[in-house]
């Protein structure tokens, strides 16, 4: 098991199809390229089973994303197993992600998980289409 994204127009060669603990190694990556504050806070439930954020874990997050729809947000906390993003969402998580120096983690051969990510958000704004998430 694991996550699928679909995207009309690109094939399974150009999408990511991996496990869900993958993905999630990556957000945590993205969240401490972003900030390495919000990227300890995101980290502590990986970390530790069960864990439930802190009032300080909030307040911490709150200085920097209080808005629960700023695109980071929608990116770090979209569930990893169903759902979408809309072209407008993916243009808006694509500007967030475009100017990280997200730590190289490698997908295939050639290509390292953020570069997929960016041009997996970039073709659906561009080309109008959904990011389904299976």
């Amino acid at each position: 098991m694991g996550l699928d994204i679909h995207i009309k127009g690109l094939s399974r060669e150009d999408t990511y199809h991996g496990s869900y603990i993958r993905f999630a190694n990556y957000r945590i990556k993205v969240a401490k390229a972003f900030n390495k504050a919000i990227g300890e806070i995101y980290e502590k439930p990986y970390k530790h089973y069960g864990y439930k954020f802190t009032e300080e874990d909030e307040k911490q997050w709150n200085e920097f994303l209080l808005d629960e729809n700023a695109p980071m947000n929608k990116f770090l906390w979209h569930s990893d197993c169903d759902g979408k993003f809309t072209p407008k969402e993916c243009k808006e998580i694509y500007n967030e992600l475009k100017n990280l120096d997200v730590e190289e983690t490698f997908y295939d051969e050639e290509t390292t998980m953020h570069e997929l990510w960016l041009k997996m958000f970039k073709y659906c704004y561009k080309h109008r289409v959904n990011m389904w998430f299976y």
